[in-house]
């Protein structure tokens, strides 16, 4: 069965026909669940999606950008532009890929990084002459801080979000979040 995020982005992005990819910016929380791994190959195997950029967003972004960039390496697709967000912390038990990066070097990855992460995102709305769909699938504090620093962004881009969870709340709470 497919995560439940894969099911959403699926049902909102996949056209039955594609004219033309649309350009795309996923603003993530990748590292800790196995969703937004999923999310990311998802946006790869996309025909009709054209990944711009991997915004980390919410805790240790520079952990997150790793994760996404050792990942995006593996898939051979280094033109994506890597943003970090704003920097933060990250409890050690919930660095679920740390065994898995151990030993790469972020400054290593072979594309763009950007230290700051949410001008870059912004350069790349403000600047594209299509539509992009910001796809949210985290957190997003960064992303409200780039609506502070640049309120155009809202009507360059498309919004689309996935948080919180549907049937069960996180750690089996019975309070949906």
């Amino acid at each position: 069965m497919l995560p439940r995020t894969l099911l959403f982005l699926s049902a909102i992005l996949l056209p039955l026909t594609v004219a033309a990819r649309t350009p795309v910016v996923l603003d993530t929380d990748i590292g800790t669940d196995i969703d937004d791994t999923w999310a990311l190959l998802h946006l790869l195997r996309s025909p009709e999606l054209d990944l711009k950029m991997v915004l980390t967003d919410t805790g240790d972004t520079t952990y997150r950008a790793t994760v996404a960039a050792k990942f995006l390496e593996a898939a051979g697709r280094t033109d994506v532009v890597i943003g970090i967000g704003l920097p933060g912390e990250l409890e050690e038990a919930n660095r679920t890929l740390d065994p898995w990066i151990r030993g790469y070097n972020l400054a290593d990855y072979p594309g763009t990084v950007h230290k700051d992460g949410f001008d870059a995102f912004i350069e790349l709305v403000m600047n594209s002459p299509e539509t992009v769909t910001v796809i949210a699938i985290g957190g997003v504090p960064g992303l409200a801080a780039a609506l502070e620093r640049e309120p155009r962004i809202a009507s360059q881009a498309r919004f689309v979000g996935m948080h919180g969870s549907f049937d069960v709340g996180y750690g089996g709470s019975p309070e949906i979040a």
